[in-house]
């Protein structure tokens, strides 16, 4: 929030809620394939890269 506020945050938002809800269904059957990688960054905190594989 502020003067600074992204001005793609809600289309990044709304991506990430499209995403969740087209994984909605696959939830149960995913599991982690790899270690967690998180960003290295002074500004952000986040996953750069959360491997996973379908098992049915």
């Amino acid at each position: 929030m502020g003067p600074h506020f992204c001005l793609g945050a809600h289309l990044a938002r709304a991506e990430a809620v499209a995403l969740l809800r087209a994984l909605r269904p696959h939830l149960p059957h995913l599991r982690r394939a790899g270690p967690t990688q998180r960003l290295a960054s002074n500004f952000m905190n986040g996953i750069k890269s959360l491997p996973v594989r379908l098992v049915r």
